[in-house]
């Protein structure tokens, strides 16, 4: 055992080394905050993301109520972009790179960095094997991080404008590093009493027995923390964290008192978490209904109508009988695919709505309940259940959407959520930026939706809400084919609205059922692919890829009949999205839209523009963002610049 008095006193050392690491996150907190102002700068930005509620619906209540959400009237968002050089851009996204599944290069740099300020803690002037209490204090010391992290409400989020599922890795590393700790603490005194002979003995005293249960709930915690556990068994993992987490914050508060300040910091980090969780939940009745073709369900809660912000999500939790006995106890997260009521011009509105795919047992039940629903309504019949609602989380953070002049969303599958309720604000917004305007500029230029999917099928659900949104856009009076080269004339450099383009692209081979669902009228599908790929399809529209794959434009003609429900701006294409070329062709769709500067000196020969950003969302499987990183990585320069700068929102 460690014999006389330590060179440097723990208790000092892991107070300073909290210190430093606060001091981190305040420099972080303070690089960002130029891009935090603005969402408080923004009208009552700052007031939307944390509460759910319910507004009145009344057309004359919404139309007399002064709207704080957007900016004074002839006021623009200017610049929200992070400008940078082309060097700094390029590292930006070079520490955005995938290394390992879950892990970029910049967050692997994090925890190295990380780990070696505990290292050092651990290492100055002192021995693990000799003075193991120094590695208590290490781990007792992180154990406010731990909390904070793992929070749905934390200090991290709010100072960082990060949503707290993107810190989570922080969370799980910073608490496998506290376990490291505590067990090699626990292991240098176990070594020691046992050469002595004393183990025995030392157990016979409660300080010590504490410290054998502190550590053991810790291991818990670790051991049900594996990924096995948290993708199998979900509510194992929640029920041992919440007992193990509780009964080790009671035997360290026992097993050595002077560690009741990180303790009292922990809990109160715990317990204020809860409280404001209990503040965010509501109970109300949700109308369900299925989607066949998407094989999803739409949970519609017309009692809860603002408060979110696009790209938020909420935590779901069903109360009926068929979900099973214990369906009850499972809370599933959600993004949220409408549009909050405060951010429309309009009366009405849906209230939140979700899309849930059927993926797993909980899902697959939820749909069965909507599939027998009592209640006539669109498509089929729906069905009423109490549901437990918390949130919003979440969410873009520090990026408002309606403050860029382009919006690109890459989503895949049931991602789709994400795109519409992002493109929805950002058409309200728009308008009512239009409406304050002395020019009726709206600001915002052009929108575009990528949605992949598997099965041609998959539009029809949801072509209705497309063509709604389409008719909200100024697609319907905009010229689309126009070409990319053409000059815009001075007209159109002031817009009310912009325009939305909605591609979808398949990967599936047409089948009998797309051909029903999408009302193709002649055979052609059904004859084999040459024939499916050829049949009356107008050369005109259409080009060819390498593969020998047709690919349609977006005249409204797929694959051998006419498809009269497409409004303008959709598009159907049998293949996948190649994004470099897609985000290219978007950004000089955006460039040609944007007011042009007089530019006194003869030889820049670039265009300067008032463009305020183009901001890039994504939604769906790792290919599908590690595609949109390398692109928007890659991107020209001079594109990059003319439109303002881009920005990458990953959900």
């Amino acid at each position: 055992m460690h014999s006389g008095k330590p060179a440097v006193d723990p208790a000092k050392l892991v107070f300073w080394v909290d210190v430093l690491l606060l001091g981190v996150l305040g420099l972080f907190t303070l690089l960002r905050s130029p891009w935090r102002l603005r969402c408080f700068a923004n009208g009552g930005e700052w007031k939307r993301g944390y509460m759910l509620y319910h507004v009145d619906t009344r057309a004359d209540a919404i139309r007399s109520s002064p709207s704080d959400n957007t900016t004074a009237a002839g006021t623009s968002c200017r610049s929200y972009a992070r400008p940078s050089s082309d060097f700094t851009h390029k590292l930006v996204y070079l520490s955005r790179t995938p290394i390992v599944s879950g892990y970029s290069l910049g967050r692997i740099v994090l925890m190295l960095l990380y780990f070696g300020v505990l290292l050092f803690a651990a290492l100055f002037r002192d021995s693990v094997f000799t003075n193991p209490v120094r590695d208590a204090w290490i781990a007792v010391s992180q154990l406010p991080f731990v909390v904070a992290l793992a929070t749905k409400n934390n200090v991290f989020s709010v100072l960082l404008g990060v949503g707290h599922e993107k810190l989570n890795y922080l969370h799980r590393y910073s608490g496998r590093l506290l376990v490291l700790a505590a067990n090699v603490h626990a292991i240098g005194f176990i070594y020691q009493w046992t050469l002595r002979g004393i183990w025995t003995q030392r157990l016979q005293q409660a300080e010590f027995r504490w410290g054998v249960v502190a550590l053991v709930n810790a291991d818990i915690l670790f051991f049900f923390s594996l990924r096995i556990f948290r993708q199998l068994w979900y509510n194992l993992f929640i029920f041992t964290h919440l007992i193990a987490l509780a009964t080790l914050i009671i035997a360290i508060s026992f097993h050595q008192p002077a560690a009741h300040p990180y303790i009292i910091i922990a809990a109160g980090l715990y317990i204020g978490d809860r409280i404001l969780r209990v503040l965010k939940s509501h109970l109300p009745t949700a109308q369900i209904e299925c989607i066949p073709d998407l094989g999803t369900t739409i949970v519609r809660v017309p009692q809860l109508n603002a408060g979110w912000r696009a790209g938020q999500h909420v935590r779901i939790r069903i109360f009926s009988t068929k979900m099973g006995w214990f369906g009850w106890t499972e809370v599933h997260p959600y993004t949220i695919a409408a549009a909050a009521l405060e951010r429309e011009t309009y009366a009405g509105g849906e209230g939140l709505t979700l899309l849930v795919k059927k993926s797993g047992d909980w899902s697959r039940k939820l749909y069965a309940i909507a599939e027998g629903g009592k209640y006539d309504s669109w498509p089929d019949r729906s069905s009423k259940v109490r549901v437990h609602i918390e949130g919003p989380y979440g969410g873009p953070g520090n990026t408002m959407f309606s403050c860029f002049s382009g919006g690109l969303f890459f989503v895949g599958g049931s991602g789709i959520t994400f795109a519409l309720g992002a493109v929805r604000e950002m058409l309200e917004c728009a308008a009512e930026r239009a409406a304050r305007n002395a020019d009726g500029d709206c600001g915002m230029r052009t929108i575009e939706i990528v949605w992949s999917v598997q099965h041609a099928r998959s539009i029809t659900p949801l072509l209705p809400l497309f063509t709604s949104l389409l008719q909200a856009s100024g697609s319907a009076a905009s010229n689309e084919d126009r070409p990319s080269g053409t000059s815009t004339p001075s007209s159109m450099s002031r817009r009310a609205k912009p325009t939305l383009k909605i591609s979808v692209y398949y990967t599936r081979a047409i089948t009998h059922l797309d051909a029903q669902a999408l009302q193709i009228k002649d055979g052609s599908p059904l004859r084999g692919p040459e024939k499916m790929y050829n049949s009356h399809l107008d050369e005109r529209h259409a080009t060819k890829r390498a593969d020998g794959c047709h690919v349609e434009h977006s005249n409204g003609d797929i694959h051998g009949g006419p498809l009269s429900g497409f409004p303008p701006g959709l598009s159907v294409h049998a293949s996948r999205p190649q994004t470099p070329r897609v985000l290219s062709t978007f950004l000089d769709r955006t460039i040609e839209t944007l007011p042009e500067y007089a530019c006194d000196d003869e030889e820049q020969a670039t265009r300067r523009s008032s463009g305020t950003g183009v901001v890039v969302g994504v939604c769906g499987p790792t290919a599908l963002a590690d595609d949109a990183r390398r692109a928007i990585r890659n991107v020209d320069g001079r594109k990059r610049k003319s439109v303002g700068g881009i920005e990458l929102v990953e959900e």
